[in-house]
């Protein structure tokens, strides 16, 4: 992948896919791993329901 596609900020993979209008944010955690999807029509949401959406990743990899 271009690495002007993606990203890591060392806990959390992020990777644009621009043809498909998403950004994936993939969470993981030793062999786990689950993603969170935001569209780019969910350019206004506030910084809580992102924070929500990043904590379910991360829950769904620990169950």
């Amino acid at each position: 992948m271009p690495e002007e596609q993606g990203f890591s900020t060392g806990e959390v993979n992020y990777y644009t896919y621009p043809n498909w209008g998403m950004l994936l944010c993939r969470c993981e955690a030793g062999k786990n791993a689950s993603n969170a999807i935001f569209s780019f029509d969910d350019a206004n949401l506030a910084q809580q329901e992102i924070e929500q959406r990043l904590d379910t990743c991360y829950k769904r990899i620990q169950e």
